[in-house]
C-alpha cells in the first residue's frame, strides 16, 4: 500500500482527481447553501404574500363597511344628528338589507337607547360615556360565540361643534372571515391564524386555543419573539421554539383598520426538506461524477504514465546489466525526447562498454607477455642464484685456507721472533765477550 501511495501514478491520478473534483465539490456546496438561503428565502416570501393578501382582504372587507356606514351618516347627517328614530331606522333597514354579512345596524341616542335595524331595542346607557369619548370609528375584537363570532363597527354622529348626537353600530358576522384563515394550509406543518392587537387568538385550526392569549400555550422562546416583534412590527418575519423544540418559521402582517396580526407559519424542518433532497441529489451527483472522473483519471494515467512505465522497465534490465534493448519512439513530445536521450545514452554506454572490453582484452594479452617475461626471469634468478652460491662456496673456502695461511704466517712470525730474540741475546752475549 505504502508503495502504490508513493508511486507516480497514484500522485497523478490524485492531482487528477483533485483538479476535477474540487471546483465540483466547492461549486456544489455553494449551490446548496444558496439553494437553501433561496428556499427559505422563498418559504419566507410564500408566507409573507400569504398573511398580506390575507391581511388585504380583511382590510378591503372592513373598507367596505366603514365606508357604507360613512357614506350614509354623510347623506344622512342631519337625520341622525336630529336623533328621529322613526326617520332613523328605515335607513338602518336599507343598510341592513344591502349588506349579506351584517347581522344588525342599530343606533345608540344621547340617553344610551339602542334601536336596531331588526326592531330589538337595548338599553346601553351603561356605555354611554365611552360613546362620549369616541370621536372617530372603532372596530371591537372578534366576540366569540359557538354559533356566531361577529364584530361591532361604531361610528359616532357629531355635530359641527363636535358635540355627542349619538352611535351608528354595525354588527358584522366574520366567520367568512375567519374560517378563511383557517384554511390556509402550507404543506404538511404550515397554517395561518389570526391574533388581535394584544396577542389574543381570534381564529386558529385549533379550536380549544381561540380566545386564550398566546401567552397561555407559548414557549418562552415564543413569548419572546411575538412581544418583542410581533405585536410592534406591522410586518416581518421570525424563528421560534415551540414547547416542544420544534423550529417554526412565521411571517406576519397587520390589518390597518383593526391592529390584527395574521400569522402564516410552518417548521423549519419541512421548509428544508427540499433543500435536504437537493443536498442527497447534489452528494449523489457528486458521488457518481467522482466514479467517473476517477475511472477516466485511472485510464488517463495509465496512458500518461505507460512511456514512463516503459523507460522505468528498461532501466530496470539496465540496472541487470542488460543493455541490449531500445526504446520505441512514438512522439516528439518531452517524453519522445527524453526516449531519444536514453536511446543515445544506452549507445554511448554500449560504446564505451566495448572499448573497455578492448582495453581489458589488449592488457590481459600483455599480461601474459609479462607473465612469461616473468617467468623467465624466474628461471635466470635460479640459475644466477645457484652460481652465486657456487661463488659462495668457493669464498667460504677461500676464507678458510686464508685463515690456515694467515695462521701458518703468524707462527712464522713467532719463529722469527724467537730467533731474532735470540740472536740479540747471542750479539749481547758476544758483544760482552768482546769487550771483555
Amino acid at each position: 500500500m505504502k508503495r502504490f501511495t508513493v508511486s507516480l501514478k497514484f500522485k497523478l491520478l490524485a492531482v487528477l482527481l483533485i483538479i476535477s473534483m474540487a471546483p465540483l465539490i466547492i461549486s456544489t456546496i455553494f449551490l446548496t447553501m444558496k439553494y437553501d438561503n433561496a428556499l427559505k428565502d422563498s418559504t419566507v416570501k410564500i408566507q409573507f404574500t400569504t398573511a398580506s393578501s390575507q391581511t388585504e382582504i380583511m382590510d378591503r372587507w372592513l373598507n367596505t363597511k366603514i365606508i357604507t356606514m360613512q357614506e350614509a351618516l354623510k347623506q344622512n347627517k342631519m337625520i341622525f344628528e336630529s336623533g328621529d328614530i322613526n326617520r332613523i331606522l328605515p335607513i338602518l333597514k336599507m343598510l341592513k338589507a344591502t349588506d349579506a354579512d351584517n347581522i344588525s345596524f342599530s343606533f345608540t341616542d344621547t340617553k344610551g337607547m339602542a334601536y336596531g335595524s331588526d326592531g330589538v331595542n337595548t338599553d346601553l346607557s351603561y356605555m354611554l360615556d365611552t360613546y362620549k369619548q369616541q370621536k372617530d370609528l372603532q372596530i371591537s375584537d372578534v366576540i366569540q360565540d359557538p354559533q356566531l363570532n361577529l364584530i361591532i363597527i361604531t361610528v359616532p354622529v357629531l355635530d359641527g361643534q363636535g358635540g355627542f348626537k349619538g352611535v351608528i353600530s354595525s354588527y358584522l358576522n366574520v366567520n367568512v372571515l375567519l374560517k378563511s384563515i383557517g384554511y390556509i394550509q402550507l404543506g404538511k406543518t404550515g397554517y395561518a391564524y389570526l391574533l388581535s392587537s394584544n396577542g389574543t387568538v381570534l381564529a386558529h385550526n385549533k379550536q380549544q386555543l381561540i380566545g386564550k392569549s398566546f401567552e397561555d400555550y407559548a414557549s418562552s422562546d415564543m413569548k419572546q419573539k411575538f412581544k418583542n416583534t410581533m405585536l410592534k412590527e406591522k410586518t416581518g418575519t421570525i424563528q421560534y421554539k415551540e414547547t416542544d423544540n420544534t423550529m417554526m418559521l412565521a411571517s406576519f402582517g397587520t390589518v390597518s383598520q383593526t391592529g390584527w396580526r395574521v400569522v402564516v407559519t410552518g417548521a423549519t424542518s419541512e421548509i428544508l426538506t427540499s433543500a435536504d433532497k437537493a443536498k442527497n441529489i447534489a452528494y449523489l451527483v457528486i458521488l457518481l461524477t467522482s466514479i467517473a472522473v476517477g475511472l477516466i483519471s485511472l485510464f488517463a494515467s495509465r496512458f500518461l504514465l505507460k512511456p514512463v512505465l516503459t523507460i522505468t522497465e528498461l532501466m530496470q534490465k539496465v540496472a541487470s546489466g542488460d543493455l541490449s534493448n531500445r526504446l520505441i519512439i512514438h512522439s516528439q513530445d518531452e517524453i519522445g525526447n527524453l526516449s531519444r536521450n536514453i536511446n543515445q545514452m544506452l549507445d554511448s554506454f554500449s560504446l564505451m562498454i566495448r572499448k573497455l572490453k578492448d582495453s581489458v582484452r589488449l592488457t590481459a594479452e600483455a599480461s601474459d607477455r609479462l607473465n612469461l617475461i616473468s617467468e623467465e626471469s624466474v628461471q635466470t634468478s635460479k640459475e644466477i642464484t645457484t652460481s652465486v652460491v657456487s661463488v659462495t662456496k668457493g669464498s667460504e673456502d677461500q676464507y678458510s685456507n686464508s685463515q690456515m695461511s694467515a695462521k701458518a704466517m703468524e707462527e712464522i712470525a713467532e719463529a722469527i721472533q724467537q730467533i731474532a730474540d735470540s740472536s740479540s741475546t747471542i750479539w749481547s752475549n758476544a758483544k760482552h765477550v768482546t769487550e771483555t
